[in-house]
Formats: structure tokens, C-alpha cells, sequence
């Protein structure tokens, strides 16, 4: 059934007591009925409920569907999760459909997603380590600033897309992006992984202009271009490169020019047209800060 503005005219205008007898009554079918069954009802108490809740969410949940109630096999749109003081919430969304929902600033951790449908869903600073994501169809779904260490996404559906700061990524890139953030995944290049990296676009530049060949002035290529945003992400990259012998220095000692060392021609050719990525660079991008 769907939700119309009508319905929730009418639960905005009810009492406390009639919405606490409400919820109530939700609550004990919760536990006899399938939670599909009672989806629709449950979104318009939350959401009459939700104003002015002064509690947590998880203690929202519990009002409306009691300590142990799950989401399993329930169809929900359109709903922020994110109620009075937000905090943890502990629920199984076990093959859900979540369309347009917002999940962002919570406490996560407990909760489980295997086999869900998530479109246009919010994680937003979200705590999902450890969160089971396993089968789960993950359409346009925002994980900015959200934490995934340990998260399972090692079986997802094709087709995933994800959002980080609006940049959206797909396929290859999205699992790239997860292993960056310290998710479990299935076998992904580490390329896709680097690309990730708040520094890739830096250390791809400063790679193309020491592969046009000759020596270039370091202050060009700490400075300039994608370096201008982060000059001291550039030298730790140039100074990466020198150590392990893919560049040189001005053979005077001085820092003022930097020339590819044949070593780095084919590590950093392959850096440009990302087409692979050589062991020296895979350390770089999985250990250096990611700010």
C-alpha cells in the first residue's frame, strides 16, 4: 500500500496517547505477523513518531516493533532512520528493499544487510564495521566518511555503484574503493584500489611528466596542476619515487630537477595508462596518510 499525504496529515495531527496506543498495537502484531505485512503501518508511526523524539532511534524501533524486531523481507522507502539522538541501532535488514532511505550518523555495527536491495540509500558517517553486506544489490548508495573495516561486500550483485563526496564509482572502481576503506571484498586489482587514494590523481600527474622525458623542476611538479591541492603529498611521492630508484635527483645532489631513472619507465608508464601497478607503488598507495 502506498503511503499518501493524507495518511500522514491524519497521524500528525493525532495525540501522544493515541500514537503510544498505535505503536503499541504495532508492536504485538510485529511479533505474530510477517514484517512485510506490516511495512506501511510501521513507516507512518515512524515517521508521526519521529518528530520531536527525544530518545535514541534504536529505542524508537523498540516502541514500534519491539526489542526484537527485524526489517527482514520488508519493502521501506523514503525513511530516516536517524531519530532523537540517533546512536546505535541493532536490527537485521535481511533481504530488504531500502529505496531513498537515510541510515547516515548511525551506529551500525550490529546491524545486517545479506541479500538486501539498497538504492539511493544514505550511510553517510555511518559505522558499518564488521556489517554484513553478503549477496546484497548496492545501487547508488552513499558511503561518504562512513567506516567499513571488516565490512562484508565479498559476494555483492553486479552492478554496484557507490558515492564518496559526490564522486560517483562503479563496478571495478566501487570495490576499489571499498578495499581502500579496509572492506572485505573479492579479488580486486590493486590499481582499482589505488584510485581510491586521495593522492592518485597527484602521483598519476607528477608520473606522466616524468615520462615525457628530460628533467623536471620540482617546484613544477610539487606545485602545479592536481599538486597545487596537497604540494607535500607530491614531494613524499617524488621522494618515494627516488628511494626506490624509478627517479633521480639533479646529478649535482640538489633537489631543483627530478629525471625518470630507467628503472621507473615501465612502472610509471603503466601508472599513466592504468594498466597495472608495480609492488613499490602498491605499498605507496596502501600506506601512505589518506587525508
Amino acid at each position: 500500500m502506498r503511503i499518501t499525504d493524507t495518511m500522514e496529515a491524519f497521524l500528525a495531527g493525532e495525540t501522544s496517547a493515541f500514537l503510544d496506543e498505535c505503536s503499541a498495537h504495532l508492536a504485538e502484531q510485529w511479533a505474530s505477523f510477517e514484517p512485510g505485512e506490516l511495512a506501511t503501518s510501521f513507516a507512518l508511526l515512524w515517521k508521526a513518531r519521529k518528530e520531536g523524539w527525544l530518545l535514541s532511534s534504536e529505542e524508537l524501533l523498540t516502541t514500534l516493533i519491539g526489542h526484537y524486531g527485524t526489517f527482514d523481507h520488508c519493502r521501506l522507502e523514503r525513511l530516516d532512520f536517524f531519530a532523537g539522538t540517533g546512536g546505535s541501532l541493532s536490527r537485521s535488514f535481511r533481504a530488504t528493499v531500502l529505496i531513498e532511505c537515510e541510515l547516515a550518523r548511525l551506529d551500525l555495527r550490529k546491524s545486517q544487510f545479506s541479500g538486501a536491495w539498497l538504492e539511493s540509500v544514505s550511510f553517510a558517517e555511518a559505522d558499518l564495521s564488521g556489517v554484513d553486506f553478503s549477496s546484497a544489490s548496492l545501487l547508488d548508495v552513499d558511503f561518504t566518511d562512513s567506516l567499513l573495516a571488516g565490512a562484508d561486500f565479498r559476494t555483492l550483485e553486479p552492478g554496484l555503484s557507490l558515492r564518496v563526496s559526490g564522486v560517483e564509482y562503479s563496478k571495478e572502481r566501487a570495490m576499489g574503493l571499498l578495499a581502500s576503506r579496509g572492506a572485505l571484498v573479492a579479488s580486486v586489482d590493486p590499481l582499482y584500489i589505488a584510485m581510491a587514494h586521495p593522492h592518485y590523481d597527484i602521483a598519476r600527474k607528477i608520473a606522466r611528466r616524468l615520462c615525457e622525458g628530460g628533467a623536471s623542476q620540482h617546484m613544477g611538479l610539487t606545485q602545479r596542476g592536481a599538486s597545487a591541492k596537497d604540494p607535500q603529498a607530491a614531494i613524499r611521492f617524488i621522494e618515494m619515487l627516488v628511494s626506490v630508484g624509478y627517479a633521480a635527483y639533479d646529478k649535482s645532489g640538489s633537489e631543483r630537477t627530478v629525471e625518470l631513472a630507467v628503472a621507473g619507465r615501465m612502472p610509471l608508464r603503466q601508472l599513466v595508462d592504468e594498466t597495472g601497478l608495480a609492488p613499490a607503488l602498491v605499498g605507496y598507495f596502501a600506506k601512505t596518510d589518506r587525508r
